[in-house]
């Protein structure tokens, strides 16, 4: 490790991937394409400036003990036996070769002489953000050790543990910050939030760990859609959180009506008259513009609606 230090990390995709690398040659440069595999699909293309000569050594054949610590990174050789040799051949002054060195894990070593080099290329497939969407809802919500993330009080994690996770547990090699906003921009709900480096969802939750939020004024009426099999117990007993750790109610009752309609049985939409519970004292939390909850709700402030 002596004569090698870091210049670029490669993308590390934990496990359950193949990667392949192939050359091209453009003019006086070489491009070195590296392609992870596993039915996501991602690459980077790398172009070695002015490079005149490479060589492969395959994963059979290669001592790993060089890159301990430099897994799938570029690495310049400071001091090199043969780049002398090249710069003295092709009389280079101004500008002379560099020899780097890039061990690609699963796959073998490349060595080039080029006076540089640069990625000039990226892809990944396009994401399915609806699945994303589903996954990340999953690990902020209900399951949050799986994922090796720790919640806060009011549910914020670190956005970059999360996505690492995401990376080394799923398909979602490439993942980057930027898809995840891209997530949240594109999506009809605002179910998840980030600020900075933290991101959290914004209600739904059934880990073991309360999450926190403030009791605000609630609008006069909410609704909460459900099915014909609860009817009884809502009327008698209120509305309870049950799996979850707050009773979800909408800010209007085509909300509801869907709602309930993703259940199995027959949709029916009860009535909050919010405005009185919470000046009888009964707690109301803000979800986000279409969301509002409730450590729960007493049968005397709950009416049924005809749908």
């Amino acid at each position: 490790m002596d004569n090698l230090f870091e210049l670029y990390k490669l993308p590390i995709f934990y496990e359950n991937y193949d990667v392949s690398a192939n050359i091209t040659n453009k003019s006086f440069d070489i491009i070195l394409r590296i392609e992870y595999h596993n039915g996501v699909g991602y690459y980077e293309e790398i172009l070695f400036e002015n490079s005149y000569s490479y060589s492969f050594i395959g994963s059979d054949f290669i001592s790993n003990n060089n890159f301990i610590g430099s897994i799938n990174t570029i690495v310049l050789k400071k001091n090199s036996e043969c780049i002398d040799d090249y710069n003295n051949k092709y009389s280079l002054t101004k500008d002379k070769l560099k020899h780097f060195s890039i061990y690609i894990d699963g796959f073998g070593q490349y060595d080039f002489f080029a006076t540089g080099y640069k990625v000039i290329n990226r892809f990944k497939q396009e994401i399915d953000f609806e699945k994303l969407s589903k996954e990340v809802s999953y690990a902020l919500r209900h399951n949050p050790k799986k994922y090796k993330i720790t919640l806060d009080n009011n549910g914020w994690t670190n956005i970059n543990e999360l996505i690492d996770s995401l990376i080394s547990m799923s398909n979602w090699y490439g993942l980057e910050k930027k898809d995840i906003e891209e997530m949240i921009s594109l999506s009809s709900k605002k179910r998840h939030e980030i600020k900075g480096d933290m991101i959290r969802a914004y209600y739904g939750h059934s880990a073991s760990s309360n999450i926190e939020f403030n009791s605000v004024s609630p609008p006069n009426v909410l609704y909460h859609g459900t099915t014909e099999k609860y009817v009884k117990s809502i009327m008698k007993e209120g509305l309870k959180p049950k799996g979850r750790q707050y009773v979800h109610m909408s800010i209007d009752i085509d909300t509801a009506k869907v709602v309930a309609s993703r259940r199995k049985g027959d949709a029916v939409v009860f009535k909050i008259d919010a405005n009185l519970a919470y000046n009888d004292g009964i707690n109301f939390y803000h979800g986000n513009e279409n969301v509002w909850l409730s450590d729960g709700i007493p049968a005397k402030y709950i009416k049924r609606v005809t749908i």
